[in-house]
């Protein structure tokens, strides 16, 4: 059984377009996020409802079925409980072109260690892992929105994938100055 609010017709229905997302407290979310699991403040996660709610009202549709059903945390699900995936559906976004020359040039200055936590592929992976990183711009190609000249020694770093994300956490994504603090804080707290 599949449970959804409601399923709009993308061709003949108004869509909850991006600009009503960045409006009020909903900009506080960074949206093009690109890692799941991503937690929404409760303060969003009920303004984004009642948006939700204004549109189906303008368009007077009535909810299919409302999943009330509690959250779950992995090691509550029944071990034979089936989901439902891989629905294919179309997205548009905008892509930016990233210039390889431009990577190669920042690992051969920055090397291959994670800008953030200092994690090694190569070193933990062996030769699975041999020059293998993600590469971060440190002002976002989204916020420049068009062509530039990059110098890659002082615009880009490497960040393992996992940093990459944290980063990308809010909007404007955090330095890596501010996650090597937030970082350097949570061990120290492990440590006490």
């Amino acid at each position: 059984m599949v449970n959804s609010d409601v399923l709009l017709d993308v061709d003949s229905q108004e869509l909850l377009h991006r600009v009503r997302l960045e409006q009020g407290v909903l900009q506080q979310m960074h949206w093009d996020i690109q890692a799941s699991g991503v937690l929404i403040p409760s303060n969003v996660a009920d303004r984004l409802e009642k948006k939700w709610s204004q549109l189906l009202k303008m368009q007077s549709v009535i909810p299919l079925s409302i999943d009330t059903s509690p959250i779950l945390f992995a090691e509550e699900v029944a071990s034979s409980a089936k989901y439902i995936e891989g629905m294919t559906k179309q997205i548009t976004v905008n892509a930016y072109e990233r210039n390889q020359t431009a990577r190669l040039a920042c690992l051969r200055y920055c090397g291959f260690d994670c800008a953030v936590c200092g994690f090694n592929f190569r070193q933990i992976y062996g030769e699975l892992g041999q020059d293998f990183i993600h590469v971060h711009h440190l002002v976002p190609l989204s916020e420049i929105a068009q062509e530039y000249l990059l110098d890659a020694i002082n615009d880009l770093r490497p960040v393992c994938p996992n940093c990459h994300a944290m980063l990308h956490k809010r909007n404007p994504p955090f330095s890596i100055s501010e996650l090597k603090d937030i970082l350097s804080a949570q061990k120290n707290k492990a440590k006490s």
